[in-house]
């Protein structure tokens, strides 16, 4: 964690890993994150996101399943592993039937279809913040 976030002076209210090798969509969800008042963290593919899941405790995970290095569900996968309780947001512009039933049997809270808008990362943002 970055040194203010370790010491207590700043919590964000949300805390949201993005795996995403796509500039425009993973910058949406850090901007969008931001706004409701949360941190994200993005990885531009597998290698990249199995560093930060292992380093920082987060709420909620936005996955792409096409990553350039073909580790989208894997990453899912590890998700599960290491955080079972997280919900976990898979983004793509298309699934396989297989991906769909396999998606399911890691029990992803949903499916975002790329593209999306600010409204939509907003609402799923907004649904996963803490009740206080």
């Amino acid at each position: 964690m970055e040194e203010k976030e370790k010491r207590g002076r700043w919590e964000p209210a949300i805390s949201v890993l993005v795996v995403d090798a796509e500039e425009n969509a993973s910058q949406l969800l850090a901007r969008t994150t931001a706004a409701v008042g949360g941190k994200a963290r993005i990885g531009r593919d597998a290698v990249e996101s199995r560093e930060l899941i292992w380093q920082y405790v987060f709420d909620l995970a936005f996955v792409d399943i096409k990553l350039p290095d073909g580790g989208g569900l894997d990453c899912i996968r590890e998700l599960r592993t290491g955080c079972p309780e997280m919900a976990v947001v898979a983004m793509g512009r298309t699934l396989s039937r297989e991906e769909e039933l396999e998606l399911r049997r890691l029990k992803v809270a949903l499916c975002l279809i790329k593209p999306f808008g600010r409204e939509q990362a907003e609402a799923i943002l907004r649904h996963y913040l803490p009740r206080t």
